[in-house]
């Protein structure tokens, strides 16, 4: 995924740029009234001379960012009640109590990713080139 933005703001390895919203309309505002030009600061990794005012382009990527949307939404909701659909056959004690078990590992889970170091930085934008230096 990538965007445009001006940077705000510099800091040692990192920066804040604002980049104006751009929802599922695909930056075209007018046709959905959805994000009315909002702008949005992000901070990202630079690895390159820049200055505040600058324009440039942000990527983050996009695999890491599908997958951590996948943990989030459908692991608590799909582990849980694929378990209960497989054992309430059996006991529906039991499919009730793996179902419980399921959705507190996948919060679990879901809490450990979200405070991941390692995650974190695979998921950050990074700034990749200078669109026009101030």
């Amino acid at each position: 995924m990538t965007a445009m933005g001006k940077i705000t703001q510099v800091n040692t390895k990192d920066v804040l740029v604002s980049v104006v919203r751009s929802g599922a309309c695909c930056g075209d505002c007018g046709s959905c009234s959805g994000c009315s030009g909002q702008t949005v600061d992000v901070r990202a990794v630079c690895d390159i001379d820049v200055t505040v005012g600058s324009i440039v382009e942000i990527q983050s990527r996009s695999g890491y960012v599908l997958l951590g949307m996948l943990v989030i939404f459908l692991l608590p909701v799909f582990l849980p009640v694929i378990s209960y659909s497989v054992i309430c056959g059996y006991n529906i004690t039991a499919a009730w109590i793996a179902a419980v078990i399921l959705f507190v590992m996948s919060a679990a889970a879901v809490r450990y990713i979200s405070v991941s170091d390692k995650y974190l930085n695979k998921v950050r934008p990074k700034v990749v080139r200078v669109l026009n230096k101030k």
